[in-house]
């Protein structure tokens, strides 16, 4: 599976009152290669990750996966 991608990397793709409710785990990909999404998706739900956003543009694909924090209150 391809790793998250460095906390460096410009802004956050997602808002930033995700971060207080969730764990958040952003993976990209080059721009068509989408059977890495299919993947990352399968994989990660297996360990209770959901996909909460999924975005692309011509250079690469950005999906956004979930999942409650524990102890959580929203």
């Amino acid at each position: 599976m391809t790793s998250t991608s460095p906390p460096h990397r410009g802004p956050k793709p997602y808002p930033a009152a995700w971060d207080r409710a969730s764990e958040i785990r952003v993976l990209r990909a080059p721009a068509g290669d989408w059977t890495k999404v299919a993947a990352w998706r399968l994989d990660l739900a297996r360990h209770g990750w959901k996909l909460v956003q999924l975005s692309s543009d011509d250079r690469e694909i950005t999906a956004v996966f979930g999942k409650t924090r524990h102890g959580s209150s929203s």
